[in-house]
């Protein structure tokens, strides 16, 4: 945590990174990619916590761990519609399935995710990240676990 604190990211980092995966490694470093993975792994949310709030949004999903399903909650408390976004990160900050996007006027919302991917297939046990995107802007990242 001290490490990212001092060194963020930055377009050279993320020039690297682009290149270990072209011409070397194909793999990428999640936490390039996704810089807040560093503060929920390494300064995470205590267990009595049930919600993540940055601004006015807030994110849950019960059961947590699961299987084989989770249900994610997220609610939007602008005036007017808002363009949002619900995906789900593997740890290699890979998107793992676009589960909503659509336009979202203020209101409790809840959606389903069973495990899979966007070919509907299933997923392997691990940790896993649901982000929530409001008008193209990251408003909440949390974790749940998969375990089969």
């Amino acid at each position: 945590m001290q490490w990212h604190v001092k060194d963020p990211v930055d377009e050279f980092g993320e020039n690297r990174n682009d290149i270990i995966y072209e011409d070397y490694q194909e793999n990428r470093n999640p936490f390039i990619d996704h810089p807040e993975y560093v503060e929920m792994i390494y300064n995470p949310v205590s267990a009595e916590d049930v919600q993540v709030s940055l601004e006015h949004y807030t994110i849950s999903n019960y059961p947590n761990p699961f299987n084989p399903t989770t249900t994610i909650s997220f609610n939007i408390t602008a005036e007017h519609a808002e363009s949002a976004e619900l995906e789900i990160y593997n740890l290699k900050g890979q998107k793992v399935k676009k589960l909503v996007s659509r336009q979202f006027s203020a209101g409790q919302y809840s959606v389903i995710w069973n495990g899979d991917d966007e070919s509907g297939k299933s997923v392997s046990s691990g940790l896993y990240f649901y982000k929530l995107n409001v008008n193209g802007k990251t408003k909440a990242v949390k974790k749940c676990l998969l375990l089969k």
